[in-house]
């Protein structure tokens, strides 16, 4: 089996409604925010009952594993995230030539592996022979993991072999899945039914975002679990405090990524944030059993 290479980490922010961060900018704020609110109810659908995602918060993700102290998206990163007191894993998942889904975060194998090629044009086997886990065996080999679902890329087939590994792991109950890509989230919540809970699309975040600065999330009936955001996008302040306090009355978690500065992890825990993402679950374990020990 090839070795995982250990080389620095990806971070995918420029996707994130980019459109509109970019284009629009400050000027046009107030009318652009009045069509997209108003577009956001009437195109997104509402809600069916939550499904709860976690009894206690705040909650430390690891992302991609403790991946600061080993390779992402590995075995190896994501023992050490469970050994660092990590509530949660995150990991990112894209569909191969056969169907399956892998473990893995960018689109091509060259960064993370010593192969070459894009994931989409390989067979499971192949990507075996790389090293190279599947969902279901992240879920099997940690039966007793919450685990954060990221489907990478746009293709909305890749919904499919992602509920088929988590209900092969009879593992519905303690996933949440998420893409940035609407049709991708939108497809999965088709087929699972409304059975496993989801994160907001790029645009469903979009709409929340603006109807909270208009003080009319209110209106919304999130078909969500979670907002997984940045701190900031180009400029805008993502996770402040009238952001959360919109998304708690609307009964959403708002989970913040990816965050490695302690005093950054401790100003959005004094916002209200549900979940931070760090690639140092040690040191987010820390902080949350010192603010815990000084709340008794």
């Amino acid at each position: 089996m090839s070795r995982r290479k250990s080389t620095p980490r990806v971070y995918q922010t420029t996707a994130f409604f980019p459109w509109y961060f970019s284009v629009v900018g400050k000027i046009w704020f107030p009318a652009v925010f009045v069509i997209l609110a108003v577009a956001g109810v009437a195109v997104f659908p509402k809600g069916s009952e939550s499904r709860i995602v976690f009894e206690e918060r705040p909650v430390n993700f690891a992302h991609r594993g403790a991946s600061a102290s080993a390779p992402e998206n590995t075995f190896a990163a994501f023992d050490r995230a469970a050994a660092s007191g990590a509530d949660a894993l995150e990991l990112d998942v894209r569909p191969t030539s056969d169907g399956r889904a892998v473990v893995i975060h960018d689109e091509t194998v060259d960064r993370t592996t010593d192969g070459d090629g894009e994931v989409g044009e390989m067979t499971l086997a192949d990507l075996r022979s790389l090293g190279l886990p599947t969902l279901e065996e992240v879920l099997r080999r940690y039966p007793g993991a919450f685990v954060n679902v990221e489907i990478k890329g746009r293709e909305p087939d890749a919904a499919e072999g992602v509920l088929s590994s988590v209900r092969d792991a009879r593992a519905e109950g303690r996933v949440l899945v998420v893409s940035e890509d609407h049709g991708v989230i939108e497809r999965f919540r088709e087929l699972s039914e409304g059975r496993v809970a989801t994160g907001a699309s790029g645009g469903e975040v979009l709409v929340f975002y603006v109807m909270s600065k208009l003080r009319m999330a209110w209106m919304l009936d999130p078909a969500y679990e979670a907002l997984q955001i940045p701190t900031e996008h180009k400029g805008f302040s993502l996770a402040t405090p009238r952001f959360f306090a919109a998304a708690e009355n609307r009964g959403v978690e708002v989970d913040v990524w990816t965050v490695n500065d302690p005093g950054e992890m401790r100003r959005l825990l004094d916002f209200g944030a549900s979940g931070i993402m760090t690639d140092h679950p040690e040191t987010l374990a820390g902080i949350l059993a010192n603010r815990s020990a000084a709340e008794k």
